[in-house]
């Protein structure tokens, strides 16, 4: 029944494409042009052949800093602990990504015919997320990577990918279609991510687990509060700072209400037919843990100022494709805190020119009585 279910998800996924090319080869054959295509089509057939061929040489790449036991002997120990027992024997590589998502990385076969298999992991998430929390977070990831279902592999992508690209130029046209693909595939694709949640929870303990999803979840809040109230005004105006720490340190230090209202939003958050894991509720019981004092856990990771520089960086230039200029936090807090002056000024300002306003309304009515 999951293997029918699934075949069908991707059948639908492809379906308009599949449409598109069908109309494309009647206007090709009513032109006149069908031999010319099929040449055209075969070239092609062989190009990609050789392409694919070149490919499997490559090894896995990522967008990302790639770390190494030399460069991360603690974390990687943590890898390596998680990746033995569960049953991965070859893995290409880690790479640390700006924010607080992980994710499995599933590559090309190589020419043994091995899966090139990696995990994404983001430098918040890790820096956050004490060592026995992140082992339960590999956990999940390992259980993707050994998850035999193929077709519910490929089904999870291809919703990853139509979620993507759904508020595209190309994709407006078909919206309600793709809701709808996501609204009936939704089962599959929470299926594939509670068989891992059940293959972490077997390894590291259900209550490890369900702690390290919301510790994962407040590392993500922050990250999200962080950006939309600190760095993207900044980019804004055309400046950037060199790292992020700094911003997430005073979200958690200044606004740990707003991450508890979130992860509490989070637990009684309703299903959408886009989400692709099971609500935070499922997981954990319906039970919150009190957040940790500090943000940092008890996991170190070597020259965290640097991977924090580079992964600034990397997502400066996914989200903003113009020159900056580079500014210290003091001088980030400094403008930020007199723009709050500026913006009380002209409020109090504003509150008197009223209040003044309607005195002068009122005044003649006074005397006239």
């Amino acid at each position: 029944m999951i293997r029918r279910s699934c075949l069908v998800g991707i059948f639908l996924s492809y379906l308009p494409l599949a449409a598109c090319t069908a109309l494309i080869g009647v206007l090709i054959v009513l032109g006149g042009a069908l031999r010319a295509v099929l040449w055209w089509l075969l070239v092609a057939v062989i190009g990609y052949g050789c392409l694919e061929a070149a490919w499997r040489s490559h090894k896995l790449a990522y967008r990302g800093v790639r770390v190494t036991r030399e460069d991360q002997p603690d974390l990687m120990k943590v890898v390596d602990a998680v990746m033995e027992r569960a049953g991965v024997r070859r893995l290409d590589g880690i790479w640390l990504t700006p924010g607080a998502r992980a994710f499995a990385l599933r590559g090309r076969r190589d020419l043994l015919g091995r899966h090139r298999l990696g995990v994404g992991l983001g430098l918040l998430e890790a820096a956050h997320l004490s060592a026995d929390e992140l082992m339960a977070v590999l956990a999940h990831e390992a259980g993707h990577l050994t998850d035999s279902r193929w077709l519910r592999r490929l089904l999870a992508r291809r919703r990853r990918i139509i979620l993507r690209r759904l508020n595209k130029p190309l994709r407006r046209p078909l919206r309600r279609y793709w809701r709808w693909f996501l609204k009936v595939t939704r089962d599959q694709a929470v299926d594939s991510e509670r068989h891992a949640d059940a293959f972490a929870q077997q390894m590291c303990g259900a209550g490890t687990y369900a702690r390290a999803i919301q510790r994962g979840g407040e590392a993500s809040l922050v990250h999200q509060i962080a950006m939309k109230d600190i760095v993207r005004p900044c980019w804004d105006q055309r400046i950037t700072p060199a790292t992020l720490f700094e911003a997430y340190e005073e979200v958690w230090t200044r606004m740990p209400e707003h991450v508890e209202a979130g992860i509490k939003n989070w637990m009684r958050a309703p299903e959408k037919p886009e989400d692709t894991h099971p609500g935070l509720a499922e997981i954990t019981g319906g039970q919150i843990v009190p957040l940790p004092s500090v943000l940092r856990g008890n996991l170190p990771l070597a020259r965290l100022e640097e991977l924090d520089r580079q992964c600034t960086a990397s997502l400066r230039q996914q989200e903003r494709h113009y020159p900056m200029t580079t500014v210290t936090w003091p001088e980030i807090w400094a403008k930020r805190k007199e723009s709050r002056s500026r913006a009380e000024r002209d409020e109090i300002q504003t509150v008197a020119a009223l209040e003044g306003e309607s005195r002068s309304e009122t005044g003649p009515v006074l005397s006239e009585a």
